[in-house]
C-alpha cells in the first residue's frame, strides 16, 4: 500500500473482522463459489483440489492468537491427505479445531530444526495417540545437517525416547505403533524428490543461508504446484531447492 493509496486491509480476527487480512481475497477464477468465511465442516474438499491452512504464522514467542509455524496442505486425493510443513507449538490446536480426521494426520515436513518449526511433534505422538490417532506412526521428513548431530534422524531418535513414561504407560491400551515417529532424512544440499504418494509429490526447493540444514518445499499434485510456505498446494510431489530464504 502507497501513500496516495486510501485502502486498508480489512479487520484482523482477534478484532472481530470475518476476512482474509488481504486486498485480494479471491485470485484467479475458481470453479465454485466460496463463502467469505470458512467455517470448519461446512466446505468439502474437492476432488483434485488443494486446501492451504496456515496454522501457525508465529515466532517462537506463540500466543493465544498466533500459534508457532505451521503449514496444513489438504489434498483432494482418493486418499484424502493431509500434509503438515513443520509443527511449531500451538499449531495443533488449531488442526483440532478444524473438524478434520485425527487419524489422517500423520505426515510432517520439517524445513528445519529449530523449536518454533517442531515444538507439537511429541503431542502428535504422544498424547494424541491417546485421542484417537491410533493406527501407526508418524512419518517425519526432514533435512540432514552440517554433522549427524544437527540432522532430523538424530533430533527424531531423540524426540521418540525422551518421553519414556509416556511410552510406558500407553503399552497395552494404546496401539504401540502409533506412538512411533519414523524419520527419512535427506541431504539438505541437494535439489531433489522427497516423497511421493497418491498422485502427488514433494521437493525441495530452497536452502536457507543462516546455517546448513534448512530447506523449503514445494508441493505438486494434478497440475497445482506451490511452496510450502504460503499458497495453494497439490498433494503427490514435494520438492527441495538449493536457494535459500530468510531464517
Amino acid at each position: 500500500m502507497t501513500k496516495g493509496d486510501p485502502k486498508s486491509l480489512p479487520v484482523p480476527a482477534y478484532a472481530g473482522g470475518t476476512q482474509a487480512i488481504t486486498l485480494t481475497p479471491v485470485v484467479g477464477t475458481p470453479r465454485r463459489k466460496y463463502a467469505e468465511m470458512f467455517i470448519p465442516g461446512e466446505e468439502a474438499l474437492e476432488d483434485g483440489e488443494l486446501r492451504v491452512t496456515v496454522l501457525g504464522s508465529g515466532n517462537p514467542w506463540n500466543t493465544r492468537a498466533q500459534a508457532s509455524a505451521s503449514v496444513m496442505v489438504e489434498v483432494g486425493n482418493p486418499e484424502r491427505d493431509v500434509l503438515l510443513f513443520d509443527i511449531g507449538s500451538g499449531s495443533l490446536a488449531n488442526y483440532a479445531s478444524l473438524k478434520l480426521p485425527v487419524n489422517q494426520l500423520n505426515k510432517v515436513f520439517l524445513t528445519h530444526l529449530h523449536a518454533d518449526h517442531m515444538g507439537d511433534l511429541i503431542t502428535l505422538s504422544g498424547s494424541w495417540s491417546k485421542v484417537g490417532r491410533a493406527d501407526g506412526p508418524i512419518y517425519v521428513w526432514g533435512p540432514s545437517g552440517a554433522e549427524p548431530r544437527l540432522g532430523t534422524r538424530h533430533f527424531v531418535e531423540a524426540d521418540r525416547g525422551s518421553p519414556g513414561l509416556d511410552t510406558a504407560a500407553g503399552n497395552g491400551a494404546i496401539n504401540p505403533e502409533s506412538m512411533k515417529i519414523v524419520a527419512s532424512e535427506f541431504d539438505f544440499s541437494q535439489t531433489q524428490v522427497v516423497y511421493e504418494a497418491n498422485g502427488g509429490q514433494a521437493d525441495i526447493v530452497s536452502r536457507r543461508p543462516c546455517l546448513s540444514g534448512a530447506v523449503g518445499y514445494r508441493l505438486d499434485f494434478a497440475g497445482l504446484s506451490s511452496p510450502s510456505r504460503a499458497t495453494r498446494v497439490p498433494a503427490g510431489r514435494l520438492c527441495v531447492p538449493a536457494k535459500a530464504s530468510t531464517c
